[in-house]
């Protein structure tokens, strides 16, 4: 384990742990005064931007524009089991209930993704040769 001195006085920083971390002689990651904090790529501490050693990504920024679509797909389509598994309620006192309009608004959303899923300008490359559009 590193030995490390401190002035007389002088307090170690809150990060320095005694852990497996020092003994594998790693620094502590930079503090930074941030009102954001992360726990990106499985990190086990909360982090400032600056703290990580590369760039974070978004999970949507990492996928595909086709991988976009079907996650997009597939979050709704799991919103809309949600709904269709409680009871039926479409109207009350004459009015759409707001369980009916989301599942409305919802059904709109998934169609509209499926047809951009399947528009070629979205597709994977060797998907739009293999269906025949270049």
């Amino acid at each position: 384990m590193r030995s490390c001195t401190f002035k007389r006085g002088s307090r170690r920083s809150s990060n320095w742990t005694n852990g497996p971390s020092a003994r594998r002689h790693h620094l502590p990651a930079p503090i930074h005064a941030a009102r954001i904090l992360y726990r990106a790529y499985h990190s086990t501490k909360w982090r400032s931007r600056e703290a990580f050693s590369y760039r974070l990504y978004y999970p949507q920024q990492a996928e595909s524009g086709w991988g976009r679509y079907l996650t997009r797909e597939q979050r709704v389509s799991a919103k809309l089991e949600r709904l269709y598994s409680m009871r039926a309620t479409t109207t009350c006192k004459g009015r759409p209930t707001r369980r009916a309009l989301r599942i409305a608004r919802l059904e709109d959303e998934l169609e509209r993704i499926q047809h951009a899923m399947w528009n070629p300008a979205n597709m994977h490359p060797l998907l739009r040769l293999a269906l025949g559009n270049p």
